[in-house]
Protein backbone atom coordinates (compact mmCIF):
# COMPACT_ATOMS: atom_id res chain seq x y z
CA UNK A 1 0.00 0.00 0.00
CA UNK A 2 1.42 3.39 -0.98
CA UNK A 3 1.85 5.64 2.03
CA UNK A 4 0.00 8.94 2.26
CA UNK A 5 2.19 10.72 4.82
CA UNK A 6 -0.46 13.37 5.44
CA UNK A 7 -2.83 10.77 6.92
CA UNK A 8 -2.54 8.69 10.04
CA UNK A 9 -2.01 4.99 9.51
CA UNK A 10 -3.95 3.14 12.19
CA UNK A 11 -3.90 -0.60 12.66
CA UNK A 12 -6.06 -2.89 14.75
CA UNK A 13 -4.50 -6.12 16.02
CA UNK A 14 -7.69 -8.12 16.38
CA UNK A 15 -6.85 -11.25 18.36
CA UNK A 16 -10.32 -12.76 18.71
CA UNK A 17 -11.50 -15.34 16.17
CA UNK A 18 -15.00 -16.30 17.36
CA UNK A 19 -17.75 -15.06 15.05
CA UNK A 20 -19.69 -13.06 17.68
CA UNK A 21 -16.54 -11.37 18.98
CA UNK A 22 -15.52 -10.43 15.45
CA UNK A 23 -18.90 -8.85 14.70
CA UNK A 24 -18.56 -6.68 17.81
CA UNK A 25 -15.43 -5.09 16.34
CA UNK A 26 -17.15 -3.49 13.34
CA UNK A 27 -18.42 -0.37 15.13
CA UNK A 28 -14.93 0.50 16.31
CA UNK A 29 -13.54 0.04 12.79
CA UNK A 30 -16.21 2.34 11.38
CA UNK A 31 -15.64 4.96 14.10
CA UNK A 32 -11.87 4.97 13.58
CA UNK A 33 -12.21 5.46 9.83
CA UNK A 34 -14.91 8.14 10.07
CA UNK A 35 -13.36 10.16 12.91
CA UNK A 36 -9.68 10.10 11.97
CA UNK A 37 -9.97 9.89 8.16
CA UNK A 38 -7.04 7.49 8.31
CA UNK A 39 -5.61 4.53 6.49
CA UNK A 40 -7.16 1.67 8.47
CA UNK A 41 -5.51 -1.74 8.45
CA UNK A 42 -6.87 -4.71 10.40
CA UNK A 43 -4.51 -7.54 11.34
CA UNK A 44 -6.77 -10.48 11.93
CA UNK A 45 -7.35 -14.22 12.04
CA UNK A 46 -9.38 -16.15 9.43
CA UNK A 47 -12.88 -15.41 10.74
CA UNK A 48 -12.40 -11.64 10.78
CA UNK A 49 -10.54 -11.74 7.46
CA UNK A 50 -13.59 -13.37 5.87
CA UNK A 51 -16.02 -10.91 7.43
CA UNK A 52 -13.98 -7.96 6.16
CA UNK A 53 -13.63 -9.26 2.62
CA UNK A 54 -16.20 -6.82 1.21
CA UNK A 55 -15.89 -4.08 3.87
CA UNK A 56 -15.64 -0.55 2.43
CA UNK A 57 -14.40 1.25 5.56
CA UNK A 58 -11.32 -0.92 6.13
CA UNK A 59 -8.49 -0.17 3.71
CA UNK A 60 -6.53 -3.37 4.10
CA UNK A 61 -6.79 -6.72 5.88
CA UNK A 62 -3.61 -8.62 6.70
CA UNK A 63 -2.48 -11.65 8.67
CA UNK A 64 -1.97 -11.12 12.38
CA UNK A 65 1.81 -11.62 12.27
CA UNK A 66 4.79 -9.50 13.23
CA UNK A 67 6.00 -9.50 9.62
CA UNK A 68 2.70 -8.11 8.33
CA UNK A 69 2.50 -5.46 11.04
CA UNK A 70 6.11 -4.35 10.52
CA UNK A 71 5.53 -4.10 6.77
CA UNK A 72 2.82 -1.48 7.32
CA UNK A 73 4.60 0.73 9.92
CA UNK A 74 1.52 2.04 11.76
CA UNK A 75 1.35 5.32 13.63
CA UNK A 76 -1.02 3.65 16.09
CA UNK A 77 -2.13 0.08 16.65
CA UNK A 78 -5.08 -0.86 18.82
CA UNK A 79 -4.78 -4.16 20.66
CA UNK A 80 -8.15 -5.85 21.08
CA UNK A 81 -6.99 -8.29 23.77
CA UNK A 82 -5.01 -7.04 26.77
CA UNK A 83 -3.29 -10.24 27.87
CA UNK A 84 0.37 -9.61 28.63
CA UNK A 85 1.49 -12.04 25.93
CA UNK A 86 -0.33 -9.93 23.32
CA UNK A 87 1.03 -6.66 24.73
CA UNK A 88 4.54 -8.11 24.40
CA UNK A 89 3.72 -9.15 20.85
CA UNK A 90 2.57 -5.63 19.95
CA UNK A 91 5.68 -4.12 21.55
CA UNK A 92 7.84 -6.41 19.42
CA UNK A 93 6.53 -4.70 16.27
CA UNK A 94 7.60 -1.34 14.84
CA UNK A 95 4.25 0.38 15.54
CA UNK A 96 4.91 3.88 16.91
CA UNK A 97 2.15 3.87 19.56
CA UNK A 98 0.11 1.02 21.00
CA UNK A 99 -3.39 1.53 22.41
CA UNK A 100 -4.40 -1.12 24.94
CA UNK A 101 -5.76 -1.73 28.44
CA UNK A 102 -3.76 -0.67 31.46
CA UNK A 103 -1.65 -3.60 32.61
CA UNK A 104 1.67 -3.70 34.47
CA UNK A 105 3.50 -4.34 31.20
CA UNK A 106 1.80 -1.55 29.27
CA UNK A 107 1.73 1.01 32.09
CA UNK A 108 5.52 1.26 32.18
CA UNK A 109 6.09 1.33 28.44
CA UNK A 110 6.56 4.73 26.79
CA UNK A 111 5.12 3.34 23.55
CA UNK A 112 1.81 2.33 25.14
CA UNK A 113 -1.16 4.63 25.60
CA UNK A 114 -3.40 2.80 28.03
CA UNK A 115 -7.10 2.80 28.91
CA UNK A 116 -7.85 1.79 32.55
CA UNK A 117 -10.74 -0.58 31.77
CA UNK A 118 -9.91 -2.78 34.78
CA UNK A 119 -9.62 -0.03 37.38
CA UNK A 120 -11.60 3.02 36.31
CA UNK A 121 -15.21 3.30 37.53
CA UNK A 122 -16.16 4.81 34.19
CA UNK A 123 -15.43 1.49 32.48
CA UNK A 124 -16.90 -0.83 35.08
CA UNK A 125 -20.07 -1.59 33.10
CA UNK A 126 -18.53 -1.33 29.63
CA UNK A 127 -19.18 -4.26 27.31
CA UNK A 128 -16.73 -5.42 24.63
CA UNK A 129 -18.19 -3.05 22.03
CA UNK A 130 -17.77 -0.02 24.32
CA UNK A 131 -14.24 -1.04 25.30
CA UNK A 132 -13.14 -1.16 21.66
CA UNK A 133 -14.66 2.29 21.12
CA UNK A 134 -12.79 3.52 24.21
CA UNK A 135 -9.56 2.34 22.60
CA UNK A 136 -10.50 4.27 19.45
CA UNK A 137 -11.08 7.38 21.58
CA UNK A 138 -7.63 7.09 23.17
CA UNK A 139 -5.94 7.99 19.88
CA UNK A 140 -7.21 11.58 20.10
CA UNK A 141 -9.89 12.09 22.81
CA UNK A 142 -10.75 15.67 21.83
CA UNK A 143 -11.23 14.86 18.15
CA UNK A 144 -13.17 11.71 19.02
CA UNK A 145 -15.55 13.55 21.36
CA UNK A 146 -16.14 16.28 18.79
CA UNK A 147 -17.03 13.87 15.99
CA UNK A 148 -18.55 10.74 17.51
CA UNK A 149 -21.99 12.36 17.79
CA UNK A 150 -22.02 13.12 14.07
CA UNK A 151 -21.53 9.58 12.80
CA UNK A 152 -24.10 6.82 12.61
CA UNK A 153 -22.65 3.55 13.94
CA UNK A 154 -25.62 1.73 12.39
CA UNK A 155 -23.63 2.01 9.15
CA UNK A 156 -21.02 -0.37 10.57
CA UNK A 157 -22.56 -3.31 8.75
CA UNK A 158 -20.99 -6.51 7.49
CA UNK A 159 -20.96 -6.39 3.70
CA UNK A 160 -21.36 -9.60 1.74
CA UNK A 161 -20.74 -10.72 -1.80
CA UNK A 162 -23.32 -11.65 -4.40
CA UNK A 163 -22.73 -15.36 -3.80
CA UNK A 164 -23.74 -14.99 -0.15
CA UNK A 165 -26.81 -12.92 -1.02
CA UNK A 166 -27.88 -15.63 -3.46
CA UNK A 167 -27.51 -18.38 -0.84
CA UNK A 168 -29.43 -16.35 1.73
CA UNK A 169 -32.23 -15.53 -0.71
CA UNK A 170 -32.65 -19.19 -1.67
CA UNK A 171 -32.71 -20.25 1.96
CA UNK A 172 -35.25 -17.61 2.96
CA UNK A 173 -37.43 -18.27 -0.08
CA UNK A 174 -37.63 -21.95 0.85
CA UNK A 175 -38.50 -21.15 4.47
CA UNK A 176 -41.14 -18.59 3.48
CA UNK A 177 -42.74 -21.10 1.15
CA UNK A 178 -42.95 -23.64 3.96
CA UNK A 179 -44.38 -21.02 6.31
CA UNK A 180 -47.04 -19.98 3.80
CA UNK A 181 -48.01 -23.62 3.40
CA UNK A 182 -48.25 -23.98 7.18
CA UNK A 183 -50.39 -20.82 7.48
CA UNK A 184 -52.77 -22.11 4.81
CA UNK A 185 -53.34 -25.26 6.83
CA UNK A 186 -54.53 -23.42 9.93
CA UNK A 187 -56.73 -20.48 10.86
CA UNK A 188 -54.49 -17.43 11.10
CA UNK A 189 -57.37 -14.97 11.43
CA UNK A 190 -56.95 -15.04 15.18
CA UNK A 191 -53.33 -13.90 14.97
CA UNK A 192 -52.85 -10.35 16.15
CA UNK A 193 -52.66 -7.71 13.47
CA UNK A 194 -53.40 -10.07 10.57
CA UNK A 195 -50.28 -8.64 8.95
CA UNK A 196 -48.80 -10.88 6.26
CA UNK A 197 -45.38 -9.24 6.62
CA UNK A 198 -42.56 -11.56 7.67
CA UNK A 199 -39.88 -10.58 10.19
CA UNK A 200 -36.71 -12.61 10.37
CA UNK A 201 -35.64 -12.81 14.02
CA UNK A 202 -32.09 -14.03 14.52
CA UNK A 203 -31.42 -15.84 17.80
CA UNK A 204 -27.93 -16.90 18.86
CA UNK A 205 -27.90 -19.18 21.93
CA UNK A 206 -24.14 -19.70 21.65
CA UNK A 207 -22.64 -16.19 21.82
CA UNK A 208 -19.50 -16.49 23.97
CA UNK A 209 -19.00 -12.72 24.06
CA UNK A 210 -22.19 -12.10 26.08
CA UNK A 211 -21.71 -12.32 29.88
CA UNK A 212 -25.46 -12.76 30.52
CA UNK A 213 -27.54 -15.38 28.81
CA UNK A 214 -30.42 -17.85 29.05
CA UNK A 215 -30.19 -21.56 29.57
CA UNK A 216 -30.58 -23.69 26.45
CA UNK A 217 -34.11 -24.57 27.55
CA UNK A 218 -34.80 -20.87 28.02
CA UNK A 219 -33.67 -20.20 24.47
CA UNK A 220 -35.94 -22.98 23.21
CA UNK A 221 -38.89 -21.34 24.93
CA UNK A 222 -37.91 -18.00 23.38
CA UNK A 223 -37.67 -19.60 19.93
CA UNK A 224 -41.06 -21.22 20.51
CA UNK A 225 -42.61 -17.85 21.40
CA UNK A 226 -41.16 -16.17 18.30
CA UNK A 227 -42.23 -19.07 16.08
CA UNK A 228 -45.79 -18.86 17.42
CA UNK A 229 -46.22 -15.43 15.80
CA UNK A 230 -47.47 -15.71 12.24
CA UNK A 231 -45.46 -12.65 11.18
CA UNK A 232 -42.10 -13.88 12.53
CA UNK A 233 -39.61 -16.50 11.43
CA UNK A 234 -36.86 -17.38 13.95
CA UNK A 235 -33.40 -18.01 12.53
CA UNK A 236 -31.20 -19.82 15.04
CA UNK A 237 -27.45 -19.55 14.66
CA UNK A 238 -25.39 -22.59 15.64
CA UNK A 239 -21.83 -23.73 15.07
CA UNK A 240 -20.06 -26.98 14.25
CA UNK A 241 -19.27 -27.90 17.86
CA UNK A 242 -22.82 -27.41 19.13
CA UNK A 243 -25.01 -28.02 16.08
CA UNK A 244 -25.71 -31.75 16.53
CA UNK A 245 -26.44 -31.37 20.24
CA UNK A 246 -28.79 -28.44 19.61
CA UNK A 247 -30.75 -30.39 17.00
CA UNK A 248 -31.08 -33.27 19.47
CA UNK A 249 -32.32 -31.04 22.29
CA UNK A 250 -34.66 -29.22 19.91
CA UNK A 251 -36.20 -32.54 18.85
CA UNK A 252 -36.72 -33.51 22.50
CA UNK A 253 -38.36 -30.17 23.22
CA UNK A 254 -40.67 -30.47 20.23
CA UNK A 255 -41.70 -33.99 21.20
CA UNK A 256 -42.92 -32.69 24.57
CA UNK A 257 -44.40 -29.38 23.47
CA UNK A 258 -46.08 -28.54 20.17
CA UNK A 259 -44.13 -25.90 18.31
CA UNK A 260 -45.81 -26.36 14.93
CA UNK A 261 -44.41 -27.42 11.56
CA UNK A 262 -41.33 -29.44 10.65
CA UNK A 263 -37.61 -29.06 11.33
CA UNK A 264 -35.37 -27.64 8.63
CA UNK A 265 -31.58 -27.65 8.65
CA UNK A 266 -29.43 -25.76 6.14
CA UNK A 267 -25.80 -24.74 6.03
CA UNK A 268 -24.71 -21.30 4.80
CA UNK A 269 -21.03 -20.37 4.72
CA UNK A 270 -20.22 -16.76 5.54
CA UNK A 271 -17.22 -16.74 3.23
CA UNK A 272 -15.25 -19.99 3.20
CA UNK A 273 -17.03 -22.97 4.68
CA UNK A 274 -13.83 -24.64 5.79
CA UNK A 275 -12.86 -21.56 7.85
CA UNK A 276 -16.06 -19.80 8.87
CA UNK A 277 -19.21 -21.84 8.55
CA UNK A 278 -22.57 -21.13 10.12
CA UNK A 279 -25.32 -23.69 10.46
CA UNK A 280 -28.67 -21.94 10.30
CA UNK A 281 -31.68 -23.78 11.65
CA UNK A 282 -35.11 -22.48 10.94
CA UNK A 283 -36.71 -24.21 13.92
CA UNK A 284 -40.30 -25.46 13.96
CA UNK A 285 -42.48 -22.81 12.34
Amino acid sequence: MARDKARLRIGVIFIQNALGECVIGFESFYAIKAIYDCELIVFAKPTMQNLLRHCEFVDEVRECTKEDIDAVRCDYVILSNAKTIFINFALSTNARKIICATKFRSLFSLRCRTVPIYMGKRYYHYDERQILLAYARAIDPRRYDERIGNIDLANAKIACGSEHEEKAQKFLAAELAKRVKLDSSRDVSKDSGKNPARYLVMINPFNNACPYSLSLHGFLRLIDRVASRHDCIPLVITFEKVHARFVEVLAQYCSKRYCGGSQITAKIATSQAEQTSTNNIAPPL
